[in-house]
């Protein structure tokens, strides 16, 4: 089968009833030398029938009567129902096309020459120009094209005139093989000069011209989402530090991204602490900085250039070191002539040194006749992306020659060479001649791109360049705006396409028009209120108007009917009064003794009271990051607020209560057996979710063993985590790690029961269980036993070995299927199956014997929290508090009435006895961004309320508008009745917000003493990809780091310096995981630091923001030899994917 890839031009060609440019040939002989038949159809369709040789050649006889002829035209028409070729794909490979016209003598012939053909579909790598190339072993294909119609056109190198009456004999080569030949055609001829060309029609190309914007933007916000924490993008950073960085800013800023956007001015900083040490990068980066077109740039490029052209070796360029190459030279080439765009002067000689060393890497050929490409080394043979880099580089030079008055023909004609070659060659999906066509596709098309700009060329022979090129890129955009190939190089490919389509090039970017403002407005046009949002920053506010509803229920009746609007409120939620700060020593006061009456005053005198900060509880809450350790009972808070006046728009108290926290426990060398349920009274309240119902039966004679069993009835009763569970299934368990499982169950009734293990917090990936044979079983499940367990039935399983790899068991159903009774019970978990014979053996346990079971592994049924909340003195909540994740429990209209400009007092009772958990607090609010008065006096007609304000730092806000009308008299229950009206929240994107803690980020390489003192990292595990070893936490870049090994339950770090250092700051950074795996998003809360060794480990709590460096600082500055680091919680984990890490450790002095 005839390879090809899957990116396609979307087009067919339709034939046309009558085109007055074309005369349709009718053959007079049609002979096919492998012995097919050659049926003559109606108007001129020749047909192929009978034999279906390998391989074969139509030789084709037709009278001409014009008095010229400048191109042939061949049309692919297969049958209904039937494929363009007689292979058994349906494709086709027209190798070689040679036309005859005879002279008028008898048996005389004269072969005539084509020039560059087009066609209106080709397959990648089996261009239409391989078919008059001369070469037997190319040709032209259409791939899965194969039950669509296509066109060629195929003109001579010069019209042929003549006397009527002569006759044209048509040569149709086809040696690919396979029965790779034409099934159905017909030709066509004619005078007309130029010939009209095959290709995109003009209404298929202002379509995906329209396309073009779109798909430009997506590829830059795929390109903005892949730069790393200090601005830089990865992209071989070994090697080249700045180089895709300076690649993608150049892009970027050719895409019209605007020069203020924070990923164009943290990339732009990054250059500047880091000098381009490469060829590739100098290049790119010194085309990035003439983009800015600003000209404080000009001493910079000066200095990148002087060193760029000390790189030049014999005229060309290497990495710099090496020998040189015809790669590394187009971009020393794009580099230099981007320095003088900008007006640093280059020697004359410079220039012809470039244009004498690349004319070196044009090609021999074996006839006078044959185009000359370019290679990249002097003796490599010609690919496209090579030649386009010849032509280009010569286009540059001559273009700096021509402006110096300097002689340029000689280099001018080796330039026309290599543009026939291009236009003999040309594809457009995929790399002419090259070894790996597909790999270096978008770098191929880039340097076309830089032909068609340079030589301001719209076609290239007989193809338009940018309408095939843009059809395969836009074809070939992943749906996350990206480009790539089968070889990766996501960002680097992206940059290509990009630039392709942007006509980077070119002198003007092109008939693109600019990217327009942002604007966002609201959708339903029924809203109360109708916002509107432009801008970036400052973002501008608006009202357009009002809903119908909204203005038919709150419109005055008087002379100017409308709202009568007192203030409008432009807001975003966010603003929580009670947060703190990840190094804060707390802004709460609390105590675990009762302090007594009087203690929820304003007044009360907080001695003996110690500082704290939130959440309380136990460590390991998967929702609430645990500061201050609470144990005891009863927990009694205070903390104190500053308000200034109206500050507060719509407050409300939430809450955070967790009862699932993993606490102080032995996991981490946990014992070989684990009873998950026995006697345990509590239990069945903690299946909490699922239609069905779980009971706890205290009945010897019901149980399995002891005293109390699980009844489960009529349909399952579950939880996805149930507490203190997160149990690792290993094929080799180490401590606290498992394989298997034993428990007993029975059936009533019905015909089938199930039991279903979580894995992962998920059902996704579940483990299931049944007995019996039911329609109604949860799949995929393993059968334990045909027959249903109608007595008490004790199953051992091998979870590893059931699953099929390594997994983490969180939680189980219970599941009756076909609404009948199912018992359960005799639960345990244990590290190899000799461990389940420490169960005591005894049918009825004896009370001592429980106790001993149940402390390796216990579970309590959950009280909720007691609360009581005070504002001020006043009591705003007491009540129960269940399971939540920050939910409000007192509103504004509690809280707003006993709320007071300047001091304030918040006091909450905890009372809870569950011996694991965790409870936080927020006080949250709405965010005023900007208030505008109105004029309660007057209409609202025609008014629009704008107002502006400047985001903190880039992100995606919800923003909303809320409208305070008063309610018109008739309709007031009192007198200056307010209404509050408000939008749906616009989600805005702000780009353009400096972020000074993102922009220093790019120095700090710069600053980190860890990477003078040549540092020796060692760690308890990395995770075995070859990317995520721990030196790599050391290497100055933020795209890097290390990360442990799944599973790893006590993961640890420790960098030795080959040196002391004198330092005062500590920063750490997240690895940047998720970059490359989406499911590894755990991240580390808290680790402890030792330093040099010894003294009391510092605990430090990482910044949940991955986008924050955590610094902590020290009292003063140490002399520093080791650093060990010791996780000590992480965040949540998606299924097994439990590895966690650094980006980079770093050490400052901050004097």
């Amino acid at each position: 089968m005839l390879p090809f890839l899957p990116f396609f031009l979307l087009l067919s060609y339709t034939p046309p009833a009558q085109d007055p440019n074309w005369v349709v040939l009718e053959a007079r002989e049609a002979i096919s030398q492998g012995g097919a038949e050659i049926r003559r159809l109606a108007d001129g369709v020749l047909e192929l029938a009978g034999t279906n040789p390998p391989v074969d050649t139509y030789v084709l006889d037709f009278p001409w009567e014009g008095p010229a002829i400048s191109a042939l035209r061949l049309e692919v028409l297969p049958a209904e129902e039937r494929q363009a070729g007689r292979s058994k794909n349906g494709n086709f490979v027209l190798s070689e096309l040679q036309l005859e016209i005879g002279t008028g003598l008898k048996g005389r012939f004269e072969r005539v020459d084509f020039g560059f053909p087009s066609a209106s579909w080709y397959q990648s790598r089996w261009p239409v120009a391989a078919a008059v190339d001369g070469d037997p072993q190319t040709g032209w294909g259409v791939g899965s094209k194969t039950k669509q119609s296509h066109v060629a056109v195929f003109p001579l190198q010069e019209s042929y005139s003549g006397k009527g009456g002569r006759h044209l004999r048509v040569q149709m080569e086809f040696h690919y093989g396979h029965q790779h030949q034409l099934a159905r055609f017909r030709l066509a001829a004619t005078s007309v000069s130029p010939p009209p060309l095959a290709g995109m029609v003009e209404k298929d190309w202002r379509e995906m011209e329209a396309r073009i914007p779109k798909a430009i933007r997506r590829g830059a916000e795929y390109l903005i989402s892949q730069q790393e924490l200090d601005g830089s993008w990865n992209g071989h950073q070994d090697a080249y530090p700045a180089g895709q960085t300076a690649l993608s800013l150049y892009t970027l800023l050719k895409s019209q991204v605007p020069h203020n956007h924070h990923a164009v001015q943290r990339a732009l900083e990054y250059l500047r602490t880091h000098p381009p040490r490469k060829t590739y990068s100098m290049g790119c980066a010194l085309m990035a900085l003439e983009a800015f077109h600003r000209p404080e740039f000009l001493p910079w490029m000066v200095s990148l250039t002087e060193t760029l052209i000390g790189w030049q070796k014999n005229g060309g360029f290497g990495y710099p070191e090496g020998g040189g190459d015809l790669s590394n030279t187009q971009y020393g080439a794009l580099g230099l002539r981007a320095a003088a765009k900008a007006g640093v002067e280059i020697p004359v000689q410079v220039w012809i040194d470039l244009a004498e060393r690349t004319c070196l890497h044009q090609t021999k050929v074996e006839h006078a006749y044959q185009p000359k490409g370019f290679g990249y080394g002097f003796k490599s043979k010609a690919t496209g992306s090579m030649t386009s880099a010849g032509v280009s580089i010569l286009a540059i030079c001559i273009e700096q020659l021509r402006l110096a008055g300097e002689p340029y023909a000689e280099y001018e004609a080796v330039m026309q060479d290599g543009l026939k070659w291009l236009a003999v060659h040309f594809d457009a999906r995929a790399n002419p001649k090259g070894p790996n066509p597909d790999q270096w596709t978008y770098y191929y098309l880039y340097g076309l791109e830089r032909v068609g700009g340079l030589l301001s060329r719209h076609m290239v022979g007989g193809s338009d360049w940018y309408r095939e090129g843009t059809s395969f890129i836009l074809s070939s955009q992943s749906a996350k705006g990206s480009w790539a190939t089968a070889y990766g190089f996501g960002p680097m490919n992206t940059c290509f396409a990009l630039l392709f389509l942007n006509r980077a090039t070119a002198p003007a970017t092109g008939d693109l028009p600019p990217l327009p403002d942002k604007s966002y407005a609201t959708e339903d046009p029924e809203e109360d209120v109708q916002l509107r949002i432009s801008g970036d920053t400052p973002l501008t506010f608006w009202l357009a108007g009002f809903g119908r509803q909204a203005l038919a229920q709150f419109s005055w009746v008087d002379e100017e009917e409308g709202l009568r609007v007192q203030k409008v409120e432009y807001l975003r939620p966010g603003k929580n009064w009670l947060a703190e700060g990840n190094r804060s020593p707390g802004s709460w006061r609390i105590s675990e003794k009762n302090p007594g009456d009087g203690w929820q005053q304003p007044q009360f005198r907080e001695r003996r009271w110690n500082t704290a900060a939130g959440a309380f509880g136990t460590s390991g809450s998967p929702g609430a990051v645990v500061r201050t350790p609470w144990l005891s009972e009863d927990l009694w808070l205070r903390r104190t607020l500053v308000f200034e006046k109206d500050s507060w728009v719509d407050p409300q108290l939430e809450v955070y209560y967790s009862p699932d926290a993993v606490g102080p426990s032995d996991q981490q060398h946990g014992p070989d057996l684990v009873q998950l349920f026995e006697e345990q009274p509590g239990f069945s309240a903690l299946l909490n979710q699922g239609n069905g119902r779980v009971e706890l039966v205290l009945d010897q004679n019901q149980a399995y063993r002891g005293r109390r069993s699980l009844r489960a009835n009529p349909e399952q009763r579950h939880r996805v985590r149930m507490p203190k569970w997160g149990f690792p299934i290993k094929a080799k368990p180490g401590p606290g790690e498992y394989r298997y499982l034993r428990f007993a169950w029975r059936k009533e009734g019905g015909t089938a029961v199930q039991l279903q293990l979580a894995n992962g917090g998920s059902w996704k990936k579940a483990l299931r269980y049944h007995a019996g044979q039911s329609q109604k079983t949860f799949q995929p499940s393993v059968s334990v036993n045909r027959r249903m367990p109608k007595g008490w039935t004790v199953v051992t399983r091998d979870l590893y070995k059931d699953f099929g790899e390594d997994w983490i068991l969180t939680g189980l159903s219970l599941t009756p299927l076909d609404g009948e009774l199912a018992w359960f019970d005799h639960f345990y978990l244990a590290r190899s199956k000799a461990d389940f014979d420490d169960i005591p053996s005894q049918r009825v346990l004896l009370s001592g014997q429980i106790a001993a079971v149940q402390a390796k592994a216990s579970e309590v049924a959950t009280p909720p929290l007691q609360m009581e909340v005070f504002c001020n003195g006043q009591r705003v909540f007491a009540g129960e508090v269940e399971p939540m994740e920050y939910e409000p429990v007192v509103w504004a209209e509690d809280l707003l009435p006993h709320l007071v400009e300047g001091e304030n007092t918040l006091a909450v009772h905890l009372k809870c006895a569950s011996p694991n958990r965790a409870v936080d607090f927020r006080l949250s609010d709405w965010d005023l961004l900007a208030a505008v008065p109105g004029d309660p006096g007057q209409s609202s007609l025609g008014q629009r309320f704008p107002a502006q304000a400047t985001l903190p730092r880039p992100g995606t806000y919800p923003i909303h508008a809320r409208v305070h009308a008063l309610v018109p008299e008739d309709l007031a229950e009192e007198d200056g009745e307010v209404v509050v009206l408000e939008s749906s929240p616009l989600a805005v994107k702000v780009d353009q917000a400096t972020d000074e803690a993102l922009l220093s980020y790019a120095g700090d390489a710069s600053r980190n003493l860890i990477l003078e003192a040549k540092p020796t990292v060692t760690a308890s595990s990395f995770l075995a990809d070859g990317s995520w070893q721990a030196s790599r936490c050391a290497d100055g870049r933020l795209a890097t780091g290390w990360l442990s090994a799944d599973g790893d339950r006590r993961p640890w770090l420790k960098v030795d310096l080959g040196r002391t250092v004198r330092a005062n700051r500590i920063l750490l950074s997240h690895a940047p995981s998720t970059r490359r795996d989406s499911q590894r998003t755990a991240k580390i809360r808290y680790l402890s630091l030792v330093l040099n060794g010894k003294g009391k480990p510092i605990r430090i709590e990482m910044d949940a923001d991955p986008n924050r460096k955590t610094v902590w600082l020290l009292e003063k500055p140490a002399q520093i030899r080791s650093l060990t680091l010791q996780v000590e919680e992480i965040g949540e984990v998606k299924g097994q994917k439990s590895a966690v890490g650094l980006a980079e450790v770093e050490l400052q002095l901050q004097r």
